[in-house]
């Protein structure tokens, strides 16, 4: 996948084979270090500010209307499926499948490209999350869980000496 423009400057993305995936009509495209749609979806937010999901066949998955700049979303740089924003203290995540979901949160630990789960704390205690907002770490951690890269292996330290293993 290469980026594109039009003749005003807005991006979009497209195949090597010439097919247009994301339509150059956006004022920032996500993309990292490795590219696009790594995790299988890719971030774009037009002028006004509200973000949008692709997916790889270029289909709007999800969509948050905020109006918001690109660094308002904390994650967009990382081409994640996962994003948030702080809003009055709380934390917003809004995902590639899923939109914005309902619950807020404390804290989180920013989502890299290839994680389709996010660490959130609530209530004091740290959890993770899935793209549906899904708890597939419970929520009774003192300490932040730490992910792999592709989000499948999760290491919770339980107390001092004692650690808990997920895999997903």
């Amino acid at each position: 996948y290469f980026e594109i423009r039009d003749a005003s400057r807005n991006y979009g993305v497209m195949s090597f084979d010439g097919k247009t995936i994301i339509p150059a009509k956006y004022s920032t495209v996500a993309h990292n270090y490795n590219g696009y749609f790594r995790s299988g979806y890719n971030a774009v937010v037009d002028e006004s500010g509200n973000l949008y999901y692709y997916d790889e066949a270029g289909n709007i998955t999800a969509s948050a209307e905020y109006q918001m700049s690109y660094s308002d979303y904390k994650g967009f740089n990382n081409n994640a499926p996962i994003v948030h924003v702080k809003n009055m203290g709380k934390y917003m995540i809004i995902t590639a499948t899923n939109g914005t979901l309902p619950e807020n949160y404390e804290d989180v630990v920013t989502c890299e490209e290839m994680q389709k789960v996010i660490v959130v704390k609530k209530n004091g205690l740290w959890g993770v999350i899935d793209m549906a907002g899904n708890t597939v770490v419970p929520f009774e951690y003192t300490y932040t869980p730490d992910v792999s890269d592709d989000g499948t292996v999760i290491l919770c330290q339980a107390n001092y000496n004692e650690y808990v293993l997920y895999q997903l």
